[in-house]
């Protein structure tokens, strides 16, 4: 007989820490500090929501959901994980598919409105299904050996890159003041600059000072500087097993130095060296040269499609016991 869930409850931060802690394929999308990094970045109106479902069988699945409330609060948008970053479930349960159709059956039939990019590195994600809508693909570099072997496989200009960057004297270090953290900034703006209409995703200031105050041991900002100045830099985010590259940026008039390549390759070594299995270089979007630039460490696609489930409002708040007025806009 399929397991069935006999409960859906609101879970503790206890129980969002424990689960995120114990899970080998979670990232660091999945954790509690990311959701309440988003709060506090949109003053509140993203809130933390995680659900614990419980089977018949004994499993226990926490659902690591942040939501924002719409129309005076008849309407809800879910996010497995804010700011359209990897979602999925976390459990120190060990899982079968008949688990996974159940969790998808609340998540796509029993929440409303759902964005959730799945998880790249949890093999019972679900790659197919009638609400896949948008494919999409991250690179990855799996660390799988010493590190001066995993630089190997970095392309041949890429480790050229590397060396002229130590040559010239640029060195990298982790941001450890607020005043670093406001240079990175000014690097990313300048970055947007650059690009123009192509940046298909914009971050303002507080949520970087928000992900600098949590002093999380999770979140590291690696730095290239010359001479005391920021050249540009690499934020990565951790989990047990995994490192995501976020977010980077380099001032265009210091690209000859070589900061980001010599930031990420000191990224790497150290996730190498404290035994993680996957450095991540996030999806690239609509930016082919970014999806370049990262392959050439050697790095391999993994498909991360997105699922969007959209009730329709009137659906939703019949499932609510809302009445709505036919005045409301339904889109």
């Amino acid at each position: 007989m399929a397991p069935a869930i006999t409960n859906v409850r609101p879970a503790t931060a206890e129980e969002w820490d424990r689960c995120f802690a114990a899970s080998d394929v979670a990232t660091y999308f999945h954790s509690r500090e990311w959701s309440e990094v988003w709060r506090d970045y949109t003053d509140g109106k993203l809130r933390p929501d995680a659900k614990m479902l419980e089977f018949d069988d004994g499993a226990r699945v926490l659902l690591p959901l942040t939501h924002q409330r719409r129309l005076r609060g008849v309407l809800r948008q879910y996010w497995l994980a804010p700011g359209e970053t990897y979602g999925g479930w976390l459990t120190p349960s060990a899982l079968e598919p008949t688990h996974v159709r159940e969790i998808v059956g609340v998540l796509t039939r029993g929440l409303g409105r759902l964005f959730w990019k799945l998880n790249p590195f949890d093999p019972l994600s679900p790659l197919e299904g009638p609400h896949l809508t948008e494919p999409d693909e991250t690179m990855v570099l799996t660390l799988d050996g010493a590190s001066e072997a995993i630089e190997r496989r970095f392309s041949k200009g890429h480790r050229a890159a590397i060396r002229a960057a130590d040559r010239d004297g640029v060195r990298v270090s982790v941001a450890a003041s607020l005043d670093e953290w406001r240079s990175y900034f000014e690097a990313y703006e300048d970055t947007l600059r650059r690009w123009g209409d192509a940046a298909f995703t914009r971050h303002g200031w507080t949520l970087f000072e928000h992900l600098a105050k949590h002093r999380s041991p999770r979140v590291r900002l690696w730095v290239a500087k010359l001479d005391g100045e920021i050249l540009g830099g690499a934020l990565c985010l951790y989990a047990s097993k995994h490192a995501v590259y976020w977010h980077g940026a380099a001032f265009e008039r210091h690209f000859a130095k070589h900061p980001m390549h010599a930031a990420l390759a000191a990224a790497i070594r150290d996730a190498n060296e404290r035994g993680l299995r996957w450095f991540d270089f996030n999806p690239s979007g609509p930016l082919p040269g970014v999806r370049a630039f990262k392959k050439s460490f050697g790095a391999r696609p993994l498909a991360c499609p997105n699922v969007r489930v959209r009730q329709g409002m009137w659906r939703e708040a019949a499932r609510r016991g809302t009445r709505l007025s036919p005045h409301v806009p339904t889109r």
